[in-house]
């Protein structure tokens, strides 16, 4: 105000700056400003006074819409008359809702009544811009089809003003606030869709989705034991989650997938995440989910075995399984394929490595170990000692804990050769029936039980 009075001023325009600096201004002063309005009209003097001026002083009067000037005075000439104009003519939206929450409206008036005086003049009067999105305002657009737009409501808002309209009306959705063509040109981009939600209905608890459903629940980790599940709102974080991913930050994609309301579609979404990056991401990434985000070892490590499967190197698999906590899976990858592998190739050493870190990290406690990893130890333990026990029994005897090993050993012989043909493939069982190994095994069994 303080600069249009100044250029008054500088135009000579004193009475003009004058109303100016008592604007917005009471009823009262509206009131005369109209009155005197009334008056130039009346008399056919208001097509003396420029367009420009008219404006201001109808926007003084308090008129923000159209101007209709008297077309019937007496004294005034067919080419004096003044064709009506709207006081908003030119505006952007920002501009015209301003005439109506500053000019339109009193002082006692609140928000609502200015937002609701706008849009009565938007599609009712048409007198007024519609709130377009900044990147479509600066579209050129024809009148007729400006026109059926509005006519319509079938246009996009900004939203500036559908924050305006949560704020004023309880009933304005929130889905239509958050559409993500109110915010840019772009239908998958949900930035600031996403973090408006968060503060208007995770922080500030003052809007929601219509669909949202409230759950008491006695979980602990729930603020006063309150689940708020809304579809819409996962929908929203999922997809703002997609989006970074394929932008390249992954990471920051599991931040978000952290904001999932249920816990096991929260859990299988981050692990999706990992699965598809962790086999290319950095040390530092890796350390930044796992460190700061809070993300278990154990989920890195069993999206780095899904990928070794892929890439069918299956003793990284299994490490990475045990160390993903995974020990039934991890025990299936042994004694189905490694074990296997490494006995027909009479690598009996790798077997017990393999055996020996699956068990001291919980395999020998798997109900199928019995029937599974514990065969493999006690056939090693055959290969690698049961002939030396015989041959030392036969010789110069045994001390009684050799003895008792001996029998033990001796007592599983039966076991290893009913359930390990049945572990192995079917192609090794023949090429084990030709190995020096099982061979020295029934014959160490035939000699056990001569004795």
């Amino acid at each position: 105000l303080q600069r249009a009075c100044m250029a008054a001023i500088d135009s000579g325009d004193l009475h003009l700056s004058t109303l100016i600096a008592q604007c917005p201004g009471d009823s009262e002063q509206r009131d005369d400003i109209a009155e005197q309005l009334a008056l130039w009209r009346k008399e056919g003097v208001d097509s003396h006074i420029s367009r420009q001026h008219l404006r201001l002083y109808e926007l003084l009067s308090g008129n923000v819409d159209c101007a209709e000037p008297a077309r019937t005075a007496a004294n005034r000439d067919q080419i004096e008359q003044v064709e009506p104009f709207d006081v908003a003519a030119g505006l952007d939206w920002k501009r015209a809702f301003g005439l109506h929450l500053w000019y339109g409206t009193s002082f006692e008036s609140d928000l609502r009544e200015a937002v609701d005086s706008y849009d009565y003049a938007v599609h009712e009067l048409r007198t007024a811009p519609p709130p377009l999105p900044t990147y479509r305002a600066g579209l050129h657009m024809g009148e007729l089809r400006m026109r059926d737009m509005v006519k319509t409501r079938s246009y996009d808002r900004d939203h500036i003003f559908e924050l305006i309209k949560l704020s004023v009306d309880p009933e304005h959705d929130l889905e239509t606030a958050l559409s993500p063509c109110n915010f840019g040109p772009s239908l998958t981009d949900y930035r600031l869709p996403w973090h408006l939600y968060m503060m208007l209905s995770q922080a500030l608890r003052v809007r929601s989705f219509q669909d949202q459903e409230t759950v008491v629940r006695a979980d602990a980790g729930l603020r006063d034991g309150i689940l708020r599940y809304s579809a819409r709102a996962d929908a929203l974080t999922a997809n703002f989650a997609d989006q970074l991913e394929l932008e390249g930050q992954w990471w920051t994609a599991i931040f978000v997938l952290m904001h999932l309301q249920g816990k096991q579609s929260r859990k299988k979404a981050i692990q999706r995440v990992l699965e598809r990056c962790v086999p290319d991401a950095s040390e530092s990434e890796i350390d930044y989910v796992v460190d700061e985000l809070g993300v278990p070892d154990a989920w890195i490590q069993q999206a780095r075995a899904h990928h070794l499967r892929y890439q069918d190197e299956r003793y990284e698999e299994f490490r990475s399984l045990v160390l993903a906590q995974q020990i039934a899976e991890a025990h299936e990858v042994a004694t189905k394929v490694l074990v296997p592998q490494a006995i027909v190739r009479t690598d009996h050493r790798l077997v017990h490595r393999v055996l020996a870190f699956l068990s001291a990290r919980g395999g020998a406690e798997l109900a199928e170990w019995n029937t599974g990893g514990r065969l493999y130890v006690d056939y090693i333990a055959c290969v690698w000692y049961l002939h030396g026990l015989l041959e030392r029994r036969q010789t110069e005897g045994l001390d009684e804990e050799d003895e008792e090993r001996f029998l033990s050993m001796a007592g599983t012989i039966g076991k290893i050769q009913v359930g390990l043909p049945q572990l192995l493939p079917v192609h090794s069982i023949l090429d084990l029936s030709k190995d020096s190994t099982l061979a020295r095994i029934q014959s160490t069994q035939l000699m056990a039980r001569g004795q």
